[in-house]
């Protein structure tokens, strides 16, 4: 299904324009709005077993390939000129083509085509195969049918499978596969290519005499046609009898490998017949290896399984499995040991990281629940199980990101706490206001779900990120309509708490409306960037879009029936039972008291010398803590004593061994922290000061603001995304072109040694799959859990780096080895583009020594591989000419003679062989048997040696082209640099270079994607802020008081900055989309104060005090909604597992961001708006003294 946002545009304007009815409609028909609730939560859950599930959004596909492999193989240099340009030149025109990227090796031919966006691929697809179609006969006759699919041909293998056998030989498991196994996965739905590696093809091989075929005159073409003329079974017609029909059917099918022996070539000169077995030998046999698998050092057969671009992973996978699996029961009983072994699984790694997410908003969704049972419930002792419970929760957390617990553990843990709290609330009325509010967050998510549905969204990491960042600001609305509905005493539930739940539902819609649009309006930015950006954030747009309207439409219907309908006070109505068992506990709890008093008077001495301290210790404390105003602020001691206690041993525990700057700055935060706590806790007796001092106070938030901006975006690191390490790898190695297959075979086997043997390493290793193909071969790694082992995957990568940085180099001195991951590939890329390979190559070798010079490069590679050796064959043709020959029927000849032509298909029950004629192998050995060939002439035939001279040359292994240029990328990996900093370097080493004319280096990879979306994102941050004002404008009927609000923006990024230097996080995509997210989400703050400031106060009183009064209001749901949305964050924020650095940037940039804006915005907005209200204008009138003075006085207020 192809995404659209077309559905949530349409809920959010139908939502917007019910708004003033929609609370009415629910309390005077709560019976209806009570079974609409329940058939919205029950489609939900149906449209959520339903979601596909991926590791990232899969965007739509706008890419073609067109392959088309060579039969017997050619050289690279002919598949270019003879196949890839042609179809070049029949698709470079294609309407909205927006690249064209080819390449040509010796076996085949490719051309990729990647359109620009939202064009209709059903279409392309169908001009594709017709215009491939019309350049066939442009194409040699060598050529298998062309192969068109939506893939891309470097795509990496979602699923990889090994088959070894004990008492099987390769090649048996290999015709297995091939006969039994490999056409089954083809069908399968999603699949669209499946390699085998490993063993050899079975093919029946008649290999001719060259003596005897001269003696003969007869020609490889003439025995290739006798053998596919024998070998048929016809239909020619019928017959009829009175009573029934018979088909009448030619049969020549061979019955037996003796049969091809068999066939008459031709006669002799005394008239005789000359049967096929006089001239060859014919066996059942198989080809050279090509290529070799191993399965942790044993011969295995490989499957490499790649999915069509666009296809869903679990479901692909899914399918192949169970076309596996019956592949797998088709087989013979006996199937001679066979072991499936299942390497690589994308699906899996996919399930991991969803994991982690869907923990992280569990647990967020808990942490909300029990700050608002804290801050809603009016009994001491709710408020301090909710507070013990969530600083138990805070404890865990931090605990299991320090010490790296896994998931799995913790998730049933929050599912038992979230299940408590339920039941409590069934039988305590004191826990369900925070219910109710929190209720909010499961609604609002069934309709999320239902509207991916709608949207064509899948579930992925990014879209259960954006709803677990929604969490966090979901409870806002419905804590504002709570707490305004709580103010209006709606008394016992019944029809009037209805009518006063309607009226003061109604206060709160322009407020909401207003909240809400704001918070959304920040991803407006995103329909303008590129594919790229919303392919990777539109998800998370939408989630969090979605989530927001849900909860607006929540808020307005389901939290006032609610309110209004269910007993919210009153003594808890326990079961007898559990009444029973409460008072068994407070025996017992007795009991245990009475043995802690005999212990402590027996210890009576130890106890006094410390009793005097502790005891003066706690009178501070308790000093200290009877200054506070709220009752519910009290039971908040445990949890920030917790808090600093873990903030300064979890983050010196973090920063040890990690140099001295980061210590300080640690420090320096939690002094601020602790700070900041004593301020608050004292915030009335600041207030005068901050007045007074306001020059001072907007000086110094000035100047912060400044410097963390200049931080931010100067002086961070710069990246384009965090990727998710996953437990797998791929390890490459490249020889000499030319190398022989035994010479790989060796060097991979050493790699292998390393990864079974070496005691640092194969601890970590699970399973390493080998595949050899000649000069270049990979090793497919995967590593046991995260949990399992010591390092992660890019440390036991880095061990690797070390350990083979000289293998292989005694067999082969051009040996390289280099590392690189099966789903991203390398991350930075110099693509060098021109004519000439010999200028090319010159220039690439020269880029790829600056690039190694560059600390904190690895993996430096060429990506060309020149001087493979090869035998050319020139055709004289003056002499060519004399025998009656020409270049392409000498060509024939040899391609015959030497790789042979396919005759037939050989058929034995089910299956089926492929019959190749070609020479013994003793008769095109060297370069003396390939002069010797026979060319059959009309008068006899020639040797090739007296038509064609024979000599050594070279040519290229592979050849690349982009829009029909030629080039050589350089590619590399990171170790310790950040792209941001690795561009820099690769700049400054291409601008001290020379390049001739009509060449040229362009930078490629993650260094060009991260440049155009900073570039876009920072952009997107600067029209996002003018379109929060422009709408904070509308509102508010203002220019001035718009201003206020908006400098909350540059508040939040002191915290952002701090975050990323705390947490050692480069300036990433994730970042900058948080920063986004945080302009619309900060303001609210700002706008609580100013909204009480103009609606609730008495405009005739002092400013100051107008100020002070709406700031000791309001910072009680400012803490409650800001600090909702930072619980929502926290867990994303410290999940430690290497899916989670997916989304850890944006999490830490949310936290932080939201905690220094909340704060300061009590100490700084009400500073600003004294300036902007009183003192600006005062100022103005020295400038325009006609002006109209204020009426109120314009002094600040003391005390």
């Amino acid at each position: 299904m192809e995404k659209t946002l077309t559905p949530i545009f349409v809920f959010a304007a139908g939502l917007l324009l019910a708004s003033r009815a929609a609370p009415r409609w629910a309390l005077r028909r709560p019976a209806l709005m009570g079974v609409l609730v329940a058939a919205l939560t029950a489609w939900g859950l149906i449209a959520l077993r339903g979601l596909p599930v991926e590791l990232m959004p899969n965007a739509a596909s706008e890419t073609v390939t067109v392959s088309v492999a060579v039969r017997g193989g050619m050289a690279p240099t002919d598949v270019e000129t003879l196949i890839v340009r042609p179809l070049e030149s029949a698709l470079g025109d294609l309407p909205r083509l927006k690249s064209l990227f080819s390449n040509a090796k010796k076996d085949r031919g490719a051309v990729t085509l990647d359109f620009h966006p939202g064009v209709d691929m059903k279409r392309v697809t169908a001009e594709v195969h017709e215009r491939v179609d019309r350049a066939l006969a442009r194409l040699p006759s060598e050529i298998e049918k062309p192969v068109i699919a939506h893939f891309e041909e470097n795509d990496a293998p979602v699923y990889i499978a090994a088959i070894t056998s004990e008492r099987l030989s390769s090649e048996e498991v290999r015709r297995l596969v091939d006969e039994r196994i490999k056409d089954a996965l083809l069908r399968a739905p999603g699949v669209a290519n499946v390699e085998v590696g490993g063993g050899r093809e079975g093919k029946i091989l008649v290999e001719l005499d060259r003596a005897r075929l001269v003696a003969y005159r007869l020609s490889p073409h003439k025995v290739t046609a006798l053998l596919g003329r024998r070998n048929v079974a016809v239909q020619v017609g019928s017959v009829e009898s009175a009573t029934r029909v018979a088909p009448v059917r030619v049969a020549g099918r061979f019955k037996g490998v003796g049969d091809i022996g068999k066939v008459v070539v031709g006669r002799d000169a005394g008239g005789g017949t000359i049967l096929l077995e006089n001239i060859a030998v014919v066996r059942d046999s198989y080809l050279e290896p090509e290529s070799l698998s191993r399965l942790n050092g044993q011969a295995a057969v490989s499957l490499y399984i790649q999915k069509e671009s666009g296809a869903n992973t679990l479901r692909t996978v899914r399918e192949v499995e169970k076309a596996l699996d019956a592949a797998w029961r088709a087989l013979p009983v006996d199937r001679g040991g066979l072991r499936r072994v299942v390497v690589s699984n994308q699906a899996q790694g996919i399930m991991t990281a969803v994991v982690a997410v869907r923990v992280s908003l569990v647990c967020g969704v808990l942490l909300i629940l029990l700050a608002l049972c804290l801050f809603e419930s009016e009994r001491r002792s709710t408020q301090r199980v909710a507070g013990g419970a969530l600083g138990f929760l805070l404890v865990l957390m931090v605990g299991g990101a320090l010490f790296k617990v896994g998931d799995a553990p913790l998730e049933p843990l929050y599912l038992i706490l979230l299940a408590v709290f339920l039941f409590t609330a069934f039988f305590d009325p004191d826990v369900r206001p925070g219910l109710i509010v929190a209720g909010s967050m499961p609604l609002s998510a069934l309709f999320c779900f239902l509207l991916f549905q709608a949207c064509g969204i899948t579930l992925n990491v990014m879209s259960l990120f954006g709803l677990a960042l929604g969490m966090g600001m979901l409870v806002d609305n419905a804590t504002v309509v709570y707490e305004n509905l709580t103010h209006k005493n709606l008394g016992p539930p019944g029809p009037a708490a209805r009518e006063r739940a309607l009226a003061g539902t109604e206060e709160m819609v322009t407020p909401l409306i207003g909240a809400t649009i704001t918070n959304a309006i920040v991803f407006v930015p995103f329909l303008f960037l590129s594919k790229d950006i919303q392919d990777m954030f539109t998800d998370v747009a939408a989630a969090v879009g979605a989530s927001l309207f849900a909860s607006l439409g929540v808020s307005l219907t389901v939290v006032p029936l609610l309110t209004a309908g269910i007993p919210l006070r009153g003594a808890p109505r326990w079961p007898a039972v559990l009444i029973r068992w409460g008072e068994k506990a407070a025996r017992a709890g007795g009991r245990l008291a009475g043995g802690w008093d005999y212990c402590k008077g027996k210890g009576a001495s130890l106890v006094a010398a410390a009793r005097g301290r502790i005891e003066k210790w706690g009178e501070w404390v308790a000093a200290m803590w009877r200054r506070r105003r709220s009752p519910a602020l009290e039971n908040l001691l445990p949890l920030e004593l917790a808090g600093l206690f873990l903030l300064l041993f979890g983050g010196l525990w973090w920063a040890g061994g990690r140099g001295g700057a980061k210590a300080v700055f640690l420090a320096a935060a939690v002094a601020t922290t602790a700070a900041g706590f004593m301020a608050l806790r004292n915030y009335a007796r600041h207030w005068p000061s901050v007045l007074r001092h306001r020059g001072a106070v907007l000086s110094a938030a000035l100047l912060l603001a400044a410097t963390s901006t200049l931080v931010l975006f100067k002086a961070t690191e710069r990246d384009f995304q965090t990727s998710g390490a996953l437990d797998e790898f791929v390890v490459f190695v490249e020889l000499s072109s030319g190398a022989k297959l035994d010479v790989s075979n060796a060097v991979v086997a050493d790699i292998e040694g390393v990864l079974a043997r070496d005691p640092e390493v194969a601890p970590a290793v699970l399973t390493a799959v080998s595949r050899i193909e000649g000069w270049s071969s990979k090793v497919y790694v995967t590593l046991v859990h995260r949990a399992e082992r010591r390092w992660t995957t890019e440390q036991v990568r880095d061990l690797l780096r070390e350990k083979l940085k000289n293998v292989g180099r005694d067999r082969d001195g051009n040996a390289f080895v280099h590392f690189s991951s099966p789903r991203t590939g390398q991350e930075i890329g110099v693509r060098l583009l021109g004519p000439d390979y010999a200028v090319l190559e010159e220039l690439a070798q020269r880029v790829s020594s600056e690039l190694g010079k560059i600390k904190g490069l690895a993996d430096v590679k060429m990506r060309y591989r020149p001087g493979r050796p090869e035998v050319l064959a020139v055709v004289d043709q003056e002499r060519a000419a004399r025998a009656g020959l020409s270049t392409e029927s000498v060509a024939e000849t040899a391609h015959a003679l030497m790789r042979g032509l396919r005759a037939t298909l050989y058929r034995s029950g089910a299956r089926q062989t492929e019959t190749i004629v070609r020479l013994r192998q003793e008769d095109r050995a060297n370069l003396d048997a390939l002069a010797d060939l026979p060319v059959l002439t009309r008068g006899g035939s020639v040797r090739l040696g007296e038509v064609a001279s024979l000599r050594m040359s070279q040519m290229p292994n592979e050849i690349y082209r982009e829009n029909k240029e030629r080039f050589i990328e350089v590619t590399a990996n990171r170790e310790g640099l950040s792209l941001g900093r690795a561009a820099e370097e690769i700049q400054k080493a291409l601008d001290r270079m020379e390049f001739p004319l009509e060449y040229r280096a362009v930078l490629e990879g993650g260094v060009r994607d991260m440049a155009r979306a900073l570039a876009q994102l920072t952009g997107g941050v600067l029209v996002m802020v003018f379109l929060v004002y422009l709408v904070l404008v509308v509102l508010f009927e203002s220019l001035l008081e718009p201003l206020v609000i908006m400098s909350t923006v540059p508040l939040c990024l002191i915290g952002v900055a701090a975050g990323l230097i705390l947490f050692g996080i480069p300036l990433t995509t994730g970042v900058l989309v948080g920063v986004m997210m945080l302009a619309g989400v900060v303001v609210n703050n700002a706008i609580m104060l100013l909204d009480h400031l103009n609606g609730r106060t008495d405009p005739r009183r002092p400013l100051g005090e107008r100020l002070l009064e709406a700031a000791r209001s309001r910072m009680r749901p400012i803490f409650l909604t800001a600090g909702s949305a930072v619980l929502g964050f926290l867990p994303m924020m410290l999940d430690t597992s290497e899916a989670g650095a997916l989304w850890r940037p944006l999490a830490v940039a949310m936290v932080f961001g939201l905690l220094t804006s909340t704060v300061l915005t009590l100490f700084v907005t009400p500073a600003l708006t004294y300036f902007l209200l009183e003192d600006l204008p005062r100022r103005l009138r020295v400038f325009f003294p006609e002006a109209k003075k204020p009426t109120a006085p314009t002094e600040p207020a003391v005390g």
